[in-house]
């Protein structure tokens, strides 16, 4: 069955059929009663049905996500987490869909929603769009990849949150990788923020040449504080990704928003 958002199916879930017996001729050794196969029919279309709302809720929950409206991703968050456990505690769900949200997406949203509640302000969502480089020889910094004036045209443009690389046709691998892509600072005068939702890899960042800070793990929300680094107007920000050491997902590199966050003084 898909899911379908807007007229167009964004996902689709595999459900096993489950045939009743005949309600009429011999039945065979084992076989389960007219009542008990409905009653088991019943089942399966009760976790089909639980299934697809856990489809279209993490779809919810991954689109607030990526405009950074933290607040209704933590919503749809709990909402899902508690059906879950109930549905486990039920046996209509897997002890591993509790674990996962809580490991992949529970500490993310609620970082997220931290750093952008009052009186901080969400600025804007970087774009989804950077180019990246690999850098097998480690030489990012002293080639310049840094630097606001480097020249990146060569490098290849991919989309971060909008899908893995390897769903863009860039294989797993495992070197240092750089990301680079500019923003727009309106006024000067704040105290601004980077935060960084999740990126697999350790990551330093650098705002207009200047580094700024980096993550303490690997997969783990962080932010930096940009407000020395700012300029108003345009602004390059550059991270470098140590990606030579896999994780659980092996998918390499920023996965999830990047926010600018306007904070409290």
């Amino acid at each position: 069955m898909d899911v379908v958002r807007d007229g167009k199916p964004v996902a689709t879930i595999v459900v096993d059929s489950v045939a009743a017996p005949a309600s009429s001729g011999r039945r065979q050794s084992g076989q389960p009663s007219d009542g008990r196969a409905a009653e088991v029919l019943a089942e399966w279309v009760r976790m089909a049905a639980e299934g697809l709302r856990n489809a279209a809720e993490y779809i919810a929950l991954r689109e607030a996500m990526n405009r950074g409206d933290f607040r209704t991703a933590k919503q749809v968050y709990d909402k899902l987490l508690a059906r879950s456990k109930t549905n486990q505690q039920a046996g209509l769900g897997h002890h591993y869909t509790v674990a996962y949200l809580q490991r992949s997406l529970g500490k993310h949203v609620a970082a997220g929603a931290a750093a952008t509640a009052t009186p901080n302000r969400l600025v804007q969502v970087l774009p989804d769009s950077w180019r990246v480089e690999y850098d097998p020889s480690d030489r990012g910094l002293e080639k310049g990849y840094h630097q606001p004036g480097f020249d990146d045209s060569s490098w290849r443009e991919v989309t971060t949150y909008g899908n893995p690389l390897d769903a863009q046709g860039l294989p797993d691998r495992q070197p240092v990788m750089w990301y680079r892509t500019r923003f727009q600072v309106p006024e000067k005068g704040r105290k601004l923020a980077l935060f960084f939702t999740e990126v697999d890899g350790d990551a330093s960042v650098y705002l207009n040449g200047k580094s700024v800070g980096g993550s303490q793990r690997k997969r783990v929300p962080f932010e930096v504080d940009v407000s020395g680094a700012a300029l108003r107007g345009d602004n390059v920000v550059a991270v470098r990704v140590d990606h030579r050491k896999i994780t659980e997902l092996f998918l390499g590199g920023i996965i999830r928003p990047v926010l600018l966050i306007e904070k409290a003084r």
